[in-house]
């Protein structure tokens, strides 16, 4: 199991050496990640932070642009689908007016 190490709960700004190498060794314990390049650790280690978030908190919406990778370390997620929405973002990408 992954935990919230030290190393993610600092700013990245402020993390040193050691700290990215304590990063890239814990996410290599973790089978998602076992065999990742080395490369994509080393983002990871620079960028990854820990966050909290209560019971109801908002991750993400439909459609949203998928810019990060969410790790969940302990709890539940809930996620709602909605179809309709889904069918109308998708025509509006392609260009059509969305379908009364």
């Amino acid at each position: 199991m992954l935990s919230a190490a030290a190393w993610c709960w600092k700013d990245p700004k402020e993390r040193k050496g050691h700290d990215i190498a304590n990063a890239i060794r814990q996410l290599q314990q973790w089978e998602p990640f076992r065999h990742a390049p080395k490369h994509t650790l080393q983002k990871m280690a620079h960028t990854a932070y820990a966050q909290k978030v209560a019971e109801g908190d908002l991750l993400m919406r439909q459609n949203d642009k998928g810019d990060k990778l969410h790790l969940i370390l302990s709890g539940e997620l809930a996620m709602h689908y909605d179809p309709v929405r889904a069918k109308a973002l998708a025509e509006e990408e392609k260009g059509s007016p969305p379908a009364p």
